[in-house]
């Protein structure tokens, strides 16, 4: 029942998405591969952005375990230390515990524990969804449950971020309610450090929000997959909001289609002028991928102009899923699903870069085999300028992950 509701909702975002695809080349760059998942206990198909400590160690999640106990996808925590060694730090077993983190990652507080969501799994009515504790000896702890038609929301398909005084913020796709076609339109919460609960519910204006970003004054800013307006079969082609400390919603700017975006996917990043950042998965170039475009780079600035910097082409990329990193120069990077220069028709996803300027160049292109494939996520950054990012397929093909591979972590050198 859980997962028919989910896969209803989902379908309404993607019901209408058609990729086409032609392959050109990319320019490389020194590419590695750190991880490769193997399908077993530790883990296949990372679809989340890493983090990465101080000490070099990376944390991330993958969205199958390869256990017996597990009936569907239910995933693991886990970290790769500088020299690639992968430990697995939680396996989640499908119950009270949690399953199904998807494209939730994690997030580390100044003591080394971590955060982070599941889409389904928890206690009591319904098990739509959790927020977890993993603490530095790698016991999970339950911080709040989600149930199906409670008011805190169902489903938190993204993950959290933290404030400085330990608050956790986060999303739930949908519930709160029965409007957004029944589903409820999803929420905003916030836990604080006694464990309480307190959420901002969305209704069809803003429906289904994504992945937040926290400014230095505790502005929450963030993108919903629907709503703004009637088009793209009529929910609503996705927008990008704010919401103050007060809790005040502020719709900053609603995607219309093709010409602009549709669907933005992934988080926002903000410039020290306060200009944000993202990318939306269609939209853009309706020539190379009628008839909702390859997708787009956009910039909203603090009066919610928007301008949209890139229009993927295919050959540059195809289907940004993730969101950015802004360097200290105001070059962008991020991926794409799909497109680049090998796996013909539709491409294996790139690694780009977008100056100043607007001009996008394409840093790395997968070829589908040991290097990966389906780049997901976002990336993450070093102080040296390196990249860090996950390929949810590729790598391994045994058994347990015929034909695509188990995923891979890779680092791009630049």
């Amino acid at each position: 029942m859980a997962n028919n509701r989910i896969l209803a909702s989902l379908t309404l975002i993607l019901a209408f998405l058609l990729v086409t695809a032609v392959t050109q080349s990319a320019q490389a760059q020194t590419f590695s591969v750190l991880y490769t998942f193997a399908g077993g206990a530790d883990g296949a198909f990372p679809e989340a952005a890493l983090i990465r400590d101080a000490a070099g160690n990376l944390y991330g999640t993958t969205v199958e375990n390869g256990q017996t106990f597990c009936s569907s996808y239910c995933g693991n925590v886990f970290k790769i230390d500088p020299s690639g060694k992968e430990t697995t730090l939680h396996t989640f077993k499908g119950g009270s515990d949690g399953s199904f983190p998807y494209v939730a990652g994690v997030v580390r507080d100044a003591h080394g524990n971590l955060y982070g969501t599941t889409e389904f799994g928890g206690k009591g009515l319904g098990s739509f969804g959790v927020v977890y504790k993993l603490s530095k000896t790698d016991r999970e702890t339950i911080l709040h449950s989600f149930a199906e038609n409670a008011r805190d929301g169902e489903a938190p398909q993204s993950g959290v971020i933290l404030d400085s005084a330990g608050n956790i913020y986060g999303t739930t796709l949908q519930g709160d309610g029965v409007g957004c076609r029944g589903f409820g339109c999803g929420t905003v919460f916030r836990i604080d450090k006694t464990g309480k609960e307190t959420t901002i519910p969305f209704n069809e204006t803003l429906w289904g929000p994504a992945t937040l970003t926290r400014d230095a004054v505790g502005n929450l800013y963030g993108t919903t997959y629907l709503s703004g307006g009637t088009g793209c079969g009529g929910p609503g082609c996705g927008t990008v909001f704010k919401i103050d400390k007060t809790g005040k919603r502020t719709l900053l700017h609603a995607f219309q289609g093709a010409p602009d975006g549709l669907i933005p996917n992934g988080n926002v990043v903000l410039d020290r002028a306060g200009n944000l950042y993202g990318t939306t998965w269609k939209g853009g170039n309706t020539t190379a991928c009628p008839p909702s475009g390859c997708g787009i780079v956009y910039k909203i600035d603090k009066k919610g102009k928007e301008t949209v910097l890139h229009r993927f082409s295919i050959n540059d990329g195809l289907a940004p899923q993730g969101g950015l990193v802004l360097d200290s120069k105001g070059n962008l990077y991020g991926t794409t699903f799909g497109g680049g220069a090998a796996c013909a028709p539709s491409g294996c996803g790139t690694v780009y870069k977008i100056d100043k300027t607007g001009k996008e160049t394409v840093l790395y292109s997968f070829t589908g085999s040991a290097d990966g494939r389906f780049p997901y996520a976002g990336l993450v950054r070093d102080k040296a300028g390196n990249l860090y990012g996950t390929a949810s397929n590729g790598g391994n093909t045994g058994a347990l992950c015929v034909p695509n591979g188990c995923g891979v972590v890779f680092k791009l050198t630049l």
